[in-house]
């Protein structure tokens, strides 16, 4: 055990902070959080009926559903328990996420503050406090460029196989999954050697036959009218999917790169130094000019992308479901446009005046390694998949492999520059605030809003289709079947649990709580129909 420690001890520190972030968030609540409501009655309805996804997810779900069906089966079915399901999955990333950045690094202080700047990812924290998908795909996702490197570096077989389990369990997560064994056989084939390319093509199609044959297995148990999207439904030489292809493109590209820009910035910062004694001052000055120049001509016209970290998942200045919510203050959407220009174009700096660097003091030129051609590959075509999504199917959390990929090839600059985490040290406090405190906030907020949907079920004895309480309460709809309600339709409800009243309801009770990001005390409200009969307070 003291081996162990000694050996695991910058994970452990890890595993310490996350641990007392817990503390400060309390994750526990039995109830749904954001989609999660869906996967959680997944997991009730297989523990009770017999397996089933449900209607409402498309993707694959099988390892997904496995993992919380199996907490479940050990300590009973609710949504703290999923909830905590998700954050072991979190610890495991975390684990093999040092260990990999290390390996690539050989700089432990690096894989320390590499794995915090995934941990205190606005999207990655608040996700891990969920039992949505994300944080599930993305472990998988880091066992599979584990493995990966581990078998470019030794080319022992082992590795490949456990490189092929992660590859079952990634897509059958989600089905996109498979484009990182395709990855892993086009970055075999630069190795030139039969063994790797043959072992490869065997990954590929067992991979892909465990996709169709558990895909054979959902046509048998879904209804027509599910969601999911069956594989094979793509079509290449199809105008409408180039199409649906670059308007998407146009829609999300500044997007994505706003994130992978603004959440790199501190691995970016660290290495600001380092980078800047090697360039030419004159060099670093016009990269610095062109950098903003080009930061402001891309996303002039884009708003910082809150959606899932704020506006969904209610953080920050204060939102809700209903369209007429609490709004974001001048002052914290100006902070924010601050945050875009400042952020993106001194991390695009950095980049480019490293890239310049590697190319100015290289001799000949020559093709990277094969890890670095499968981080590539796979951060390439991860995008592609989200630029294939529909437009209405798509949310800025999926951008989290991509920033995974990122800090791993960022890793890999250590062999060039000095890492200095001092630097990091203010990004990563500010991003730990958003993140915890945020987070805080969200449970905090949706404590109220369950606490008020309860005590009007338990003192009016109605039932949840009569109670307007968002969309998590009235999906989930007491784990009965998929209930879907146009919540703009007031008429169709006696209770409604929002901030602002509506006309023809009154005021029944009040939850204030706590919020932290930003700090005020805030009140949640029920209101009552004006004709319904008095309930007792």
């Amino acid at each position: 055990m003291k081996a162990f420690a000694l050996q695991h001890k910058y994970f452990l520190f890890i595993l310490s902070i996350f641990i007392v972030c817990e503390f400060i968030v309390n994750p526990i609540g039995n109830f749904p959080l954001n989609d999660d409501w869906a996967y959680g009655k997944a997991v009730f309805i297989s523990v009770n009926n017999g397996y089933t996804i449900g209607d409402f997810g498309a993707m694959t779900l099988f390892t997904h559903l496995i993992w919380g069906i199996g907490f479940v089966k050990i300590f009973g079915f609710s949504f703290t328990v999923l909830r905590i399901s998700t954050l072991i999955s979190a610890i495991i990333s975390l684990f093999f996420l040092n260990k990999l950045i290390v390996k690539i690094s050989n700089n432990q202080l690096l894989g320390f503050f590499a794995c915090l700047l995934l941990l205190f990812n606005p999207l990655y924290f608040n996700l891990a406090n969920t039992y949505m998908t994300d944080v599930n795909f993305c472990t998988l996702l880091i066992l599979c460029c584990y493995f990966a490197f581990d078998f470019f570096k030794t080319k022992k077989t082992k590795y490949i196989f456990f490189f092929c389990l992660s590859s079952i369990g990634l897509v059958l997560i989600r089905q996109f999954g498979i484009v990182v064994p395709v990855c892993f056989f086009i970055a075999c084939l630069f190795l030139k050697e039969k063994k790797a390319i043959i072992s490869s093509i065997l990954v590929v199609i067992i991979v892909l036959a465990a996709l169709k044959g558990y895909e054979a297995f959902l046509r048998g148990i879904i209804s027509p009218g599910a969601a999911y999207k069956f594989s094979g439904s793509i079509y290449l030489l199809s105008a409408k999917f180039w199409q649906n292809f670059f308007d998407n493109l146009v829609l999300k590209y500044n997007i994505i790169l706003i994130h992978i820009l603004i959440y790199c910035f501190p691995l970016a910062i660290a290495y600001f130094s380092s980078v800047l004694k090697a360039s030419n001052k004159l060099h670093a000055l016009i990269v610095s000019v062109l950098s903003s120049l080009g930061v402001y001509f891309l996303f002039n016209d884009t708003h910082f992308p809150f959606h899932n970290i704020l506006t969904n998942m209610s953080l920050g200045p204060e939102v809700f479901y209903e369209g007429r919510g609490h709004t974001y203050s001048e002052n914290f959407e100006l902070i924010c446009e601050i945050v875009k220009y400042v952020f993106c174009s001194f991390t695009l700096t950095v980049i480019v005046l490293g890239l310049v660097f590697k190319f100015r003091t290289k001799k000949q030129w020559r093709l990277p390694s094969p890890q670095i051609l499968f981080f590539l590959g796979v951060f390439g075509s991860y995008i592609f998949t989200i630029l294939i999504t529909e437009k209405d199917a798509y949310f800025d959390r999926y951008h989290l492999p991509i920033i995974l990929v990122v800090i791993l090839l960022l890793a890999f600059v250590n062999a060039t520059f000095k890492f200095n985490y001092r630097w990091m040290i203010l990004p990563l406090l500010c991003f730990f605030y958003v993140s915890v405190f945020g987070t805080k906030d969200y449970l905090a907020l949706n404590r109220a809003r369950w606490e008020a949907v309860n005590y009007i079920k338990s003192k009016a004895n109605v039932t949840t289709e009569k109670v307007n309480g968002g969309f998590e309460v009235n999906c989930w709809n007491d784990g009965k079947g998929n209930w879907w309600h146009d919540f703009g339709n007031m008429a169709s409800f006696d209770y409604l649990v929002q901030y602002r009243v509506e006309p023809e309801f009154k005021l029944l009770h009040s939850y204030p709580f706590q919020r932290y990001f930003p700090y005020k005390k805030d009140t949640l409200n029920l209101f009552m129909r004006y004709t319904k009969s008095s309930v007792a307070q």
